[in-house]
Formats: C-alpha cells, structure tokens, sequence
C-alpha cells in the first residue's frame, strides 16, 4: 500500500541520515587522531630524537675520555632507542589515520542498522491470507 511504501521511505531516509551522523562522527575522531599524531611525529623528529641522540653522543664521548660511566652511556642509549620506538609507533598512528581518512572511513564496513522494534514495523510486502 501507499502508506507501507511511505513508511519504507521514511525509514530509508532515516538510516542515510543515521549513516552520515555516523560518517561525520568517525572523520572527525579520526581527523583528531590525525592532528595529533602528526603532531607527536613532528615533535619526535624535531625535538625529542635530536635531543636524545646528542645526550647520548655526548655521554659515550666523555665515557672515551674516562668522564662519564658506562651506566650513564648505557641509559641514555636506551632512552634513544625507546623514543624511536615511540617515533616509529607514531608514525605507524599517523599513516593509519591518514589512509582511514583518503579511504573515506570505510576501513571497518559499514555497520548494520539495528533490528527494528517489534510490534511497530509493518512489511511492504502484502503477505496473503
């Protein structure tokens, strides 16, 4: 009938709504995600990676002079290899959101809508008697 047919209408019109609610939602989690880890990844290779790296430089040259103890060489190596453990992880967040937000979110399918409530719903389809 026409009101089923109105009926399957306005549903379908509701669930691109509730689509595009849920597309928007996600670009913007993922552009935050993007913002941030870009920003991470710059602040690792122009801060923190150089900083860490002439630490240890200077430390393993004052331990040649007999200046500085091994220990304090070792941590400082360590302290280098962990933050570009973390620039790597950062990276890897940074291409992810990136690659999310040019394939337009559609990195996990698109999520089904819930059932529909019972005892409400009326098919468009006639059923026989």
């Amino acid at each position: 009938t026409v009101d089923q047919a109105l009926a399957d209408l306005n549903q379908s019109r509701a669930n691109v709504k509730r689509l595009e609610l849920s597309l928007m939602s996600k670009l913007s989690d993922k552009y935050r995600d993007y913002r941030t880890a870009r920003q991470h990844v710059e602040t690792y290779r122009n801060e923190m990676l150089p900083k860490a790296k002439e630490a240890y430089d200077l430390l393993h040259e004052s331990y040649k002079r007999r200046r500085a103890p091994w220990p304090e060489v070792l941590m400082a190596q360590k302290i280098y290899y962990d933050l570009q453990a973390e620039y790597i992880m950062s990276q890897l967040q940074y291409h992810e959101s990136e690659i999310a937000i040019r394939g337009m979110l559609l990195t996990g399918g698109l999520e089904v809508p819930a059932a529909p409530m019972s005892g409400g719903h009326i098919d468009a389809v006639p059923k026989p008697r």
